[in-house]
């Protein structure tokens, strides 16, 4: 049997319910899953049943109306929810998991080249030049699949790379050599 340190992501018995004008709505009511390295776990469901919400009660991106946050989150077989909030940020968001949230070309900054917002981090957290950082922006679209004729948009606006609007948030955060990357609906 595995145990907590064979897995990438470990949730046992997660739950986040909301306050609401009409009343606590439970968004994350006792979820349990693992993920080995190197997999995919695919969460599906309707609209509005909780999927966005599982992926931010994971990574502690929680709205001011919590009624209920508990559980146990397992990362490389660390417990990240006995961190305290600002341990979790310096050790665990943006920096061992993140998130591509739903419309992520939204995030991205319409008059800053792509390729440069996908080198972005890796100057700040990786401590390289921006030429490495550029360098290494080019090899991500690359991992992440950027089709060769699309490869040109590194250097564009992102308003002109609609067609490909999640490689740049997906590269971005796969720059920051993140082990765990969650996405919101594409």
């Amino acid at each position: 049997m595995a145990t907590n340190s064979d897995k990438l992501l470990r949730v046992e018995n997660l739950v986040l319910h909301f306050r609401t004008t009409v009343g606590v709505v439970q968004a994350v009511d006792g979820i349990d899953f693992s993920l080995d390295s190197n997999r995919a776990v695919v969460i599906l469901g309707e609209s509005g049943c909780g999927k966005t919400s599982l992926a931010k009660a994971i990574l502690r991106l929680l709205p001011r109306n919590v009624a209920k946050y508990s559980g146990k989150v397992y990362l490389n077989g660390t417990d990240v929810m006995a961190f305290n909030d600002e341990e979790f940020r310096q050790n665990v968001r943006w920096v061992g998991m993140s998130l591509v949230p739903q419309a992520a070309m939204n995030a991205l900054n319409p008059v800053i080249r792509v390729g440069d917002q996908v080198a972005e981090p890796a100057m700040i957290h990786l401590g390289v030049k921006k030429e490495e950082a550029l360098n290494l922006a080019r090899q991500m679209f690359q991992h992440v699949g950027v089709p060769e004729e699309k490869k040109k948009k590194r250097s564009t606006w992102p308003g002109k790379c609609s067609s490909m609007s999640v490689f740049p948030k997906i590269s971005w955060r796969v720059i920051r050599l993140n082990s765990l990357v969650a996405c919101g609906s594409a």
